[in-house]
């Protein structure tokens, strides 16, 4: 039942990743994401610290917990992890070439020019494209902060222990 699970998820049996060997492919930019990473621990650290008397000592460390998972699990992927096989895997290579010849592809662009945007240079990326991807990821990402900001403030608001409200009456 394992193995087929397993090799329904990984397209491959188990024997042929006991046989490799588990690396990171760590780069420049995972470093300064771990390092990033680590100043927003201890920050979330300090944040739970100073909470005080208004949650219980339990709520805290669980709510710190899952967010250093959470962001152990991103230094992790930022990290880049590489299984490298030693077994050779047999594997059917095909090359697939589409050639789109509708007539969309004939409709001239705003620069006169025909069909799809060509870079200029080598890894050439149109200045558009970059101020789009720019401002969707940050969207993304802000949101995703966001999100999960309000769903740890609400998790810490519903264990804090309920107090009744006192009315004060007027002074006449």
């Amino acid at each position: 039942m394992f193995e087929r699970l397993f090799q329904a998820l990984f397209s491959y049996r188990p024997v042929v990743f006991q046989q490799g060997d588990f690396r990171f492919d760590i780069t420049t930019a995972s470093f300064v994401a771990a390092g990033i990473a680590a100043l927003v621990m201890g920050a979330a650290i300090l944040t739970y610290r100073s909470v005080g008397d208004r949650g219980r000592p339990r709520d805290r460390v669980i709510l710190t917990l899952l967010r250093m998972a959470a962001l152990a699990l991103v230094v992790f992927c930022l990290f880049r992890p590489t299984l490298v096989v030693k077994a050779a895997i047999p594997q059917q290579n095909v090359v697939a070439v589409l050639l789109d010849d509708s007539r969309s592809m004939l409709i001239a662009d705003r620069d006169s020019s025909w069909g799809a945007p060509v870079a200029t240079g080598h890894n050439a990326v149109p200045a558009q494209l970059v101020r789009q991807f720019t401002i969707a990821s940050l969207a993304t990402t802000g949101m995703f902060w966001l999100l999960l900001g309000t769903i740890g403030g609400y998790i810490s608001s519903r264990s804090e222990p309920r107090r009744p409200y006192q009315i004060a009456e007027k002074a006449t």
